[in-house]
């Protein structure tokens, strides 16, 4: 899988987006391991936290900088289970 990339903004808060991991159970092949598999994506829901970060004492003085990229879907990848 591809890194995520992203530039920190000194001096501000910074929103890389949104982490979303999910598990799909696969099945079970004929005389082997099971196998499952993930896939994982950054959304960006900016406006949706914009308001709750900035709500944030701590944070209220710094500037809230929207850093999220998009990305591809991407395809599951295989989770080895021991």
């Amino acid at each position: 899988m591809s890194a995520y990339l992203f530039t920190v903004e000194p001096g501000s808060v910074n929103y890389i987006g949104d982490i979303y991991l999910s598990l799909i159970e696969g099945g079970v092949p004929l005389f082997s391991k099971p196998k499952d598999y993930y896939s994982i994506a950054v959304v960006d829901n900016f406006e949706s936290v914009q308001n709750d970060i900035s709500s944030i004492k701590a944070f209220e003085s710094l500037p809230l900088v929207n850093i999220s990229t998009s990305q591809e879907p991407r395809r599951p990848e295989f989770c080895p289970i021991d």
